[in-house]
């Protein structure tokens, strides 16, 4: 058996699933002062929260073309 009590890990998965909804909501902010569109990034953030953010990170960083 583990030796983790259930409330210990209700509260970790409660602490991970919070934090997964603040990254998120940091994410939609990013986009919208950049012009960009967030929604394209909701499905494979849920799928795999951690390489999803890196990439999306790596994506805004990009430089913005001038016209």
């Amino acid at each position: 058996t583990s030796g983790l009590k259930i409330h210990t890990t209700r509260w970790m998965a409660l602490n991970y699933v919070g934090l997964i909804a603040w990254v998120f909501v940091w994410m939609i902010d990013q986009t919208r002062m950049r012009g960009k569109n967030v929604w394209v990034w909701l499905i494979p953030f849920v799928l795999a929260p951690l390489p999803t953010l890196m990439l999306f990170v790596l994506f805004l960083q990009r430089r913005i073309q001038s016209s």
